[in-house]
């Protein structure tokens, strides 16, 4: 018999030491998806994933509110986190349908964050037009990732070059280094502020900036128009 690699030990770095790697979400998305109760450990504390099915959602017969919030018939998670050194009713608990949520709930109590861990300045490729391109971390607002990717100048995109590369951004929500969701696509000349005033602030100071439609590339942004 196989034992499941959602368990306290996946994680460990050294055992005597008691060190941990960090709990990605897709490992996390893993755990919740592997159709059996399972552990997933860090120096932080455990978290319990429990899948089941119900009928009929539970009423507390004394007050008729539901028993379990958040309970719903059909496929629920029961998510539990113990954290380390925890005594009896240090848990905390969350229970859900929302597969996000629950990945947001467990990334940010195994890690002790839930932003996004990639930093601007990051290589990250972009999956566009059937093909990998490589990507550029621009900033980073909370889930939120800008990346802007380069892709081959195959139609005539620039009067005086029609042969010249060209470059897209796009607007990701990750956890951890796992990406969801829809993306956004978002052009240089029409940046929100918000972006600009996060590149600036991240250390950013330049990019390729030659959008599919502009005649010359877009020159990086003032922090302060």
């Amino acid at each position: 018999m196989n034992m499941s690699k959602y368990n306290v030990d996946a994680l460990i770095i050294d055992r005597k030491a008691g060190t941990y790697r960090q709990a990605g979400a897709r490992f996390i998305e893993g755990a919740l998806e592997c159709g059996h109760t399972a552990h997933i450990q860090t120096d932080l504390g455990i978290v319990a994933f429990r899948p089941y099915n119900i009928d009929m959602v539970r009423i507390n017969n004394r007050t008729g509110e539901d028993q379990f919030p958040g309970e719903v018939k059909g496929q629920n998670w029961l998510l539990e986190f113990y954290p380390t050194g925890h005594k009896h009713g240090d848990e905390i608990t969350m229970r859900s349908t929302n597969k996000m949520d629950l990945i947001r709930f467990a990334y940010g109590l195994l890690n002790g964050e839930q932003k996004a861990t990639v930093e601007s300045g990051d290589s990250r490729p972009v999956y566009a037009n059937q093909a990998q391109r490589e990507g550029w971390i621009l900033a980073v607002i909370g889930e939120q990732v800008l990346i802007e990717y380069e892709m081959p100048g195959t139609t005539a995109q620039y009067a005086h070059h029609p042969a010249t590369p060209w470059s897209a951004l796009r607007i990701v929500n990750m956890i951890g280094t796992m990406e969801y969701g829809d993306y956004k696509s978002v052009t240089h000349a029409k940046l929100p502020k918000r972006w600009v005033t996060a590149m600036h602030d991240q250390g950013i100071d330049d990019w390729i900036g030659a959008g599919q439609r502009e005649i010359t590339p877009v020159p990086f942004p003032n922090k302060y128009l």
